[in-house]
């Protein structure tokens, strides 16, 4: 089509001017006009190609596309399919919008892929407790909370990750950040983080040696402090 509009303005003007030098111009301004117009179909074709052959990602995967994360649904000659998730929301649950990303922008754009070689990824929650609280007996209700919930769902889970869940500690204001970290099911990320969260709170409000920090004032009266009525 755009071969048949460039050859057809070619024999117009050549009709009209009678110059070759005329022509030749003409030619070579339509020539990048026609080239600049098919940069973008061209860019997005051979972005497929190399979808195609290197396969940076696959129907079903989890990916985050510049700044768009979703599920990819489709891959077309010009466009690739995300059903969105978040979006509409702070979480990762599927915002019932279907993206459209032109091929063109992929050389262009960061592209994750969460379930490259697997459905799990790296993922924590993070309890607070009192400075009075238990530490040891904090990271064990909290590692118990985790494999409890998990346990199911690591069935699945490759030999070359861990099941046993990682702890770090933070000290805060009004206590301290007990983070444990485990592998869970990217596309389950926000579920299973809130199991895990739930669970924990149970644990921690049945227990009598550790407590959920929260800010708050202590006041502390010493002898020499008090008035004398």
């Amino acid at each position: 089509k755009y071969v048949f509009v460039l050859i057809a303005l070619i024999v117009v003007v050549f009709s009209y001017s009678g110059s070759w030098m005329e022509l030749g111009l003409v030619a070579g301004l339509l020539t990048a006009a026609v080239g600049l117009a098919l940069s973008k179909p061209i860019s997005g074709v051979v972005a497929w190609i190399v979808m195609v052959t290197k396969r940076p990602f696959e129907i079903g995967d989890r990916v985050k596309i510049g700044g768009v994360k979703g599920d990819v649904k489709d891959i077309t000659l010009t466009h690739v399919f995300l059903d969105e998730i978040g979006g509409t929301t702070s979480g990762e649950e599927e915002s019932g919008r279907v993206v459209a990303i032109p091929n063109s922008t992929l050389f262009d754009s960061n592209i994750i892929n969460y379930t490259a070689y697997n459905d799990f990824i790296l993922d924590e929650v993070t309890a607070t407790v009192t400075y009075e609280s238990d530490l040891d007996e904090a990271e064990k209700l909290i590692k118990e909370s985790v494999k409890k919930v998990m346990m199911g769902v690591w069935k699945k889970l490759p030999e070359s990750l861990s099941r046993e869940p990682n702890i770090r500690l933070v000290f805060r204001d009004s206590g301290v950040d007990v983070i444990v970290r485990y592998y869970t099911v990217a596309t389950e990320r926000n579920r299973l983080s809130t199991d895990v969260t739930r669970e924990i709170f149970k644990r921690i409000r049945s227990s009598r040696d550790v407590e959920i920090a929260y800010p708050h004032t202590s006041v502390i009266l010493r002898n020499k402090d008090v008035p004398n009525f």
